[in-house]
């Protein structure tokens, strides 16, 4: 349950927010969440199906468990097919991203506008494509693992393709891999070899201490980037209606410190860069206006 919202201004000079302000803040924390729920959901789907192709392509070829990789000196004609699902998987998630980013972009320089803070966030100064394009490239790595473990251990083409779609979000196929353990010096596959930290594409390891979803951290670079882009649209259209900063309140009685810090007035000059404490954060904000900007509006 949210808590009350008090707000503390200078009514002199300031008009107090209305109801119908304090319903339009929600709102976009609510239709935000919604996006966000409906693209995951779509996106996971998508890199599922993708997965399981692949695993579909990658037990035709009968490749020893010992000695399969994703790589074009184990099978050229392999890999080439493989490559072709991933590019295509990534152009799917590109353009759902731009959709689910501009849905409700109400002109084409808004539309301009969110796609060039669309495609510039993501990891390691990669921009959106260069994240999503990492993030594949693990869960690329983590098919490849569950494929080489499941045939090693005399899993069936039927059955390592189920376990590919009911593993990949986990990243490993945790009883197969517990069971190679003692076995991964002999493995080819990064993601056995190394029990979990494989490689990036560029070729430095994944330090991380377990094995990390490539999957998961896929879905967290496409909704984290469409979440923050919408949460811009509405700063900025703030600003187009006049605002002069907002008030930023509470929006559950959830107990976090950071959220609590955040409370109070932000200027102006915060709205189009100040990110939510956190991207599922259901704090709203409130836009204040001067008296006399809001009378001309």
């Amino acid at each position: 349950m949210a808590r009350k919202t008090v707000i503390r201004i200078d009514t002199s000079r300031y008009r107090t927010p209305t109801q119908e302000d304090l319903d339009e803040a929600r709102d976009h924390v609510a239709r935000r969440g919604s996006t966000l729920d409906s693209l995951r959901r779509a996106a996971a789907e998508r890199i599922t199906d993708t997965a399981g192709r692949i695993a579909e392509i990658a037990v035709q070829y009968g490749i020893a468990p010992e000695e399969f990789a994703f790589d074009s000196s184990v099978s050229e004609e392999m890999m080439t097919r493989v490559a072709a699902e991933m590019e295509d998987l990534e152009e799917q998630l590109m353009a759902m991203a731009r959709e689910y980013a501009t849905r409700d972009a109400h002109s084409d320089g808004m539309r301009a506008l969110l796609l060039g803070m669309l495609l510039s966030l993501g990891h390691r100064n990669l921009g959106l494509r260069g994240t999503i394009h990492e993030y594949l490239w693990r869960t690329l790595r983590q098919t490849e693992g569950i494929i080489a473990a499941a045939r090693g251990l005399g899993r069936t083409p039927t059955q390592t393709v189920s376990l590919v779609r009911s593993n990949i979000g986990q990243g490993v196929a945790l009883a197969d891999m517990q069971r190679l353990s003692r076995y991964r010096h002999l493995y080819r596959a990064p993601f056995i070899s190394s029990g979990g930290k494989a490689t990036y594409s560029d070729g430095t390891p994944n330090v991380q201490g377990v094995p990390v979803s490539g999957m998961r951290a896929t879905l967290s670079a496409v909704t984290n980037a469409v979440g923050k882009t919408l949460d811009y649209q509405n700063m900025v259209e703030m600003e187009q209606k006049g605002a002069i900063g907002y008030w930023q309140a509470r929006g559950s009685d959830y107990d976090c410190a950071v959220c609590d810090d955040e409370v109070g007035f932000h200027g102006l000059g915060d709205m189009e860069y100040d990110e939510y404490p956190h991207i599922s954060c259901c704090c709203i904000r409130i836009p204040i206006y001067r008296k006399e900007e809001l009378d001309n509006y």
